[in-house]
């Protein structure tokens, strides 16, 4: 390194910056006057730097012999400049940037000060993690990104991360804080007058509403939402309003007008070509049949749903159909092909990083040993199950699992960790307000003699 001229070292120095290949184009706009090509030669010839195609890219072995030949403020700059170079050629381009090179163009703008291209590159790659279930990593970014947006004065963007970051927490159980980021952005969609928000929003509070069991008040907000997404045209989001006033009215057993809220709904998804949403629709259709025990018709939606998501390539649906096909055959008792999609849901889930759905499966894995005698077994899944969703901090998943392995102990006739096990089912039932579960501890107690919810907190 030494024996280089002063200009191949500050060059090496700058792309020792940059954890991924960055274009060559890039050099001329940090390096301006420098005889680039020259200096960039020199260093590959000598293996400093390496290429492929356009990129060039230095060893993260050779970043400390170069760390002190730019100073901070010159760092800085570098980052500045490659921020404007990179987000034209990568983002503003028809260029097909892979997921690597967005985080480092978000990484480089953020340490180059570059805000107004952080806000729409960060947003981007949350969004995408979002979508890849790497939910973390998502909440991470949106997290970094709010006091971005609210620096910038963007509250429309301001408005999405709440809403983001409450649809995380809702995955995870933690309803109170999702319920909190909502109330944060609805204001700002009404101050702004942004309809399609609003009316997003007051969609999404009503499922926080519908876990907790409070089916009134999550309806409220679903006609509410109705009303504004029909008057403005939203038909996307009219569609999926019209899905969730149908699960709402199935948790409460009305089978007729959940049918009639999917019929419309499944029709406003197939016209304007939302092929997700209809595969969710479908699935819906397939969970109202099979609530009704037509195994039959709940099929039929359910090889639908998975056609579409299958040649769409939407791994999550595809992921969350074959679990729910394989309730079906579990629900005749035919445990063998149950357990066969089961482990196709398993597989899928596991690959797209799925943490949620994996957790879910694995549990229902359970179940199908459960029902067969094997309760070691059945044990094994419910700790794996455990394990995952006490990791992503999805409490309501996480009480599910604990209630069933308090049932696979008491099988085993292990009645003192049955007990532990459905009493912290119970505090955390009671904590989120996860009305299934607390529903089944109603009746568990009354099974073991006890006066229904009072019995758990009497223990408690």
């Amino acid at each position: 390194m030494d024996y280089q001229h002063a200009d191949t070292r500050q060059l090496i120095a700058c792309l020792a910056l940059f954890e991924a290949f960055v274009p060559k184009a890039l050099l001329g706009a940090v390096m301006e006057g420098a005889d680039v090509d020259r200096h960039l030669q020199a260093a590959i010839a000598v293996g400093l730097v390496e290429t492929v195609a356009d990129g060039v890219y230095v060893s993260r072995l050779l970043v400390p012999l170069v760390a002190d030949i730019l100073d901070a403020e010159e760092q800085q700059a570098v980052y500045r400049l490659a921020a404007e170079c990179v987000y034209e050629l990568w983002w503003e381009s028809d260029y097909a940037i892979r997921l690597e090179e967005v985080w480092e163009l978000s990484r480089i703008a953020k340490l180059g000060g570059q805000l107004p291209i952080y806000s729409p590159v960060t947003g981007a790659l949350a969004n995408r993690l979002y979508k890849l279930c790497r939910y973390d990593e998502a909440k991470g970014l949106y997290e970094a990104l709010l006091p971005i947006r609210q620096a910038l004065g963007d509250r429309k963007g301001e408005s999405f991360v709440y809403n983001q970051m409450a649809l995380i927490q809702d995955l995870r159980g933690d309803y109170a804080t999702a319920l909190a980021y909502y109330e944060q952005a609805l204001p700002i969609d009404r101050e702004l007058g942004n309809k399609q928000g609003e009316g997003a929003t007051l969609n999404n509070i009503s499922q926080i509403y519908n876990a907790q069991g409070d089916y009134g008040t999550a309806l409220r907000y679903l006609e509410q939402s109705l009303q504004i997404l029909q008057a403005i045209g939203d038909k996307s989001g009219e569609g999926a309003t019209l899905n969730n006033l149908a699960t709402t009215a199935l948790a409460q057993g009305d089978y007729g007008t959940a049918l009639r809220y999917l019929e419309q709904s499944l029709q406003i998804r197939q016209a304007i070509g939302d092929k997700s949403g209809e595969g969710a629709t479908l699935n819906n259709l397939a969970a109202t049949a099979h609530a009704q025990g037509d195994y039959v018709t709940a099929l039929r939606y359910l090889e639908q749903a998975l056609q579409i998501q299958q040649a769409i390539g939407d791994k999550s649906g595809e992921g969350t159909t074959l679990n729910n096909i394989s309730q079906i055959y579990d629900a005749q008792g035919d445990y063998d092909t149950a357990l066969r999609y089961l482990e196709q849901a398993l597989h899928i889930r596991q690959a797209i990083g799925d943490k949620s759905g994996e957790g879910t499966t694995l549990n229902n894995i359970s179940q199908i040993y459960d029902a067969q005698g094997d309760y070691g077994t059945a044990l094994r899944y419910l700790e794996q199950s455990l394990q995952i969703r006490q990791a992503i901090g999805d409490s309501a998943g996480e009480c599910r699992t604990l209630f069933n392995m308090g049932h696979i102990h008491w099988q085993n006739d292990e009645q003192q960790q049955a007990l532990v096990a459905w009493l912290t089912a119970y505090r955390i039932a009671k904590q989120i307000g996860l009305a299934q579960v607390l529903q089944a501890l109603e009746g568990l107690a009354k099974g073991l003699g006890g006066e229904g919810l009072d019995y758990w907190e009497q223990l408690s």
